[in-house]
């Protein structure tokens, strides 16, 4: 007699069955891993710290030792060589703390994922049904692993900081440059343990998912992914794709699960006999920032074409809503889609003077994006840096006394530090939340405009500004024109020019600079400049 797996049985066991609910999405233990993260850069700090107070001191020694005799040096070598070794027996006596920080992170992390697990096939079978395996083994792997991870932390920067001073004894370098080699290490050390932290908690995370899912008699799985920039390419390639549990898929050179592979964020949605399955793909994943050039002059790669979008279907707006309490996912997989990514050239007529205005497509598309991202803040979270800056920048060039472009002034200030005033006449008070995530956006932007500039050789631009009005303080951000004809056109009759010749460091955006594109009033030889 064939058996019975707990889903099978707890589905039959239903009367009156009706239509099954899409399992719950299974999240990311986001907290634990921030947590973890925070106890293993302390970790790194308590080495960089003894470095600082034990080693970094001798250092200062080492222009006194120029012309000493060499039993001087021999000395000043073996007080060295006694902080290390005082040093490393310090971290020696704290194994029994590293297991216990590693026992709490695996046990917070197993019933995370037991409840995780639970709440996913409870959505569909209606009741409580938890997954009951003997986790030992894995969470045993877990901590032995870890304590050895984390004891690695210290081990590794101290060797890195020996081998600094000795090759620095060896070559005659100064104790300056020997300082900033040092402190550069600390800096690695510390982004190594937020590795670690990621790596290991998503590891132990797809583990007992898989292990817990199969107990509960689920054979196979549809990959999910974060839906967000940070998704590599080939986890993007597997979004939305069905695979089994015995069965890993390939990811570049690897067979792995959601969450086994390198600072997996992957997660995995059962499959189950009745259950309809969210339809979607590598498509529905955005695009990943562009990656910073290191040399400015190098030639550039031409842009890969872009990838085709699903087809939109339609839904009743009570179907939507529906769906969006049953998934809340779902939800941010149709706000993705809510986003245009193509446009035809239009006529736009503008709401004041009522003259029509000839838009091409790429300015019918950003008008577009801006409109949409407008109007849902749903939207704005699941948007690409692009698209958030196309409704930035199209705001901005039709007039800076807009919401939007308030937020873009707000957020100019907090992340650059800026002096000047944000001039919000109407009182405008932007979300909080879209303050912080343009303040990011504005400095991808900024970065691009520099690098731009850089490639070019150009250090400085001289701009004009038409001003009607004589008075107030400058602005934080404000629009310059290299046309000074535009300027005096602007400034009018009774008003002046000011002509300045600006640093390139100063200009987050230009008309002749990445990511600009002219809106409906034309050619204005823009220029944005920071105070």
């Amino acid at each position: 007699m064939a058996s019975v797996s707990p889903i099978q049985f707890a589905l039959a066991a239903r009367p009156n069955r009706r239509r099954l609910r899409r399992p719950r999405p299974l999240r990311y233990p986001l907290q634990i891993e921030r947590d973890y993260a925070a106890e293993l850069r302390a970790i790194a700090d308590q080495a960089i710290d003894a470095v600082n107070r034990r080693v970094l001191p001798q250092l200062n020694r080492w222009a006194e030792l120029a012309g000493a005799r060499t039993d001087q040096i021999g000395d000043w070598t073996d007080e060295l060589d006694f902080e290390f070794q005082e040093i490393k027996r310090d971290f020696q006596r704290i194994d029994g703390e590293l297991r216990q920080v590693a026992e709490t992170v695996a046990t917070r992390t197993s019933t995370y994922n037991r409840v995780q697990v639970g709440r996913q096939i409870s959505a569909v079978v209606g009741g409580d049904l938890l997954p009951m395996t003997d986790d030992s083994d894995a969470i045993k792997g877990f901590i032995n692993a870890n304590v050895q991870a984390i004891k690695s932390i210290p081990e590794q920067y101290l060797g890195k900081v020996e081998r600094i001073i000795n090759d620095g004894y060896r070559s005659g370098k100064r104790a300056a440059s020997l300082a900033d080699a040092i402190a550069e290490v600390g800096g690695v050390t510390k982004r190594r343990a937020q590795f670690i932290a990621r790596d290991q908690i998503g590891s132990l995370n797809g583990q007992l998912t898989r292990r817990r899912q199969k107990s509960l008699g689920v054979e196979q799985y549809i990959w999910r992914t974060s839906l967000d920039e940070r998704v590599r390419h080939t986890h993007a390639q597997l979004e939305g794709t069905r695979h089994s549990w015995d069965n890993p898929p390939t990811v570049g050179a690897r067979q792995v699960h959601p969450g086994e592979d390198y600072n997996c964020r992957c997660t995995a949605e059962p499959v189950i006999e009745g259950v309809e399955v969210e339809e979607t793909s590598a498509a529905d994943v955005p695009p990943p920032l562009p990656k910073p050039r290191k040399r400015p002059g190098a030639r550039m790669r031409a842009p890969a074409p872009a990838r085709p979008r699903l087809a939109k279907r339609t839904r009743t707006p009570l179907a939507k809503a529906r769906l969006a309490v049953e998934d809340p996912r779902r939800q941010r997989v149709q706000a993705i889609r809510d986003i245009p990514t193509s446009a035809e050239p239009a006529v736009v007529r503008m709401p004041r003077t009522g003259i029509e205005k000839q838009l091409n497509a790429a300015q019918t598309l950003r008008m577009e994006v801006a409109r949409v991202l407008d109007q849902s803040p749903a939207t704005r979270d699941v948007a690409t840096t692009a698209q958030r800056l196309d409704r930035l920048l199209w705001n901005w060039v039709h007039g800076a006394k807009r919401k939007t472009s308030i937020e873009m002034k707000l957020a100019a200030i907090r992340e650059f530090k800026l002096r000047g005033i944000p001039y919000n006449p109407r009182g405008f008070s932007p979300a909080e939340a879209d303050i912080s995530r343009s303040a990011k956006d504005l400095r991808a932007l900024y970065n691009e405009t520099q690098a731009y500039f850089a490639q070019r050789g150009i250090k400085t631009k001289r701009v004009f500004r038409g001003i009607k009005q004589a008075g107030g303080q400058r602005g934080a951000v404000e629009s310059w024109t290299t046309d000074r004809k535009i300027a005096e056109k602007f400034a009018g009759p009774n008003g002046r020019v000011l002509e300045e010749i600006v640093p390139v460091e100063r200009i987050l955006a230009a008309q002749d600079g990445p990511r600009w594109l002219d809106g409906i009033f034309g050619d204005q030889a823009e220029v944005i400049v920071l105070y």
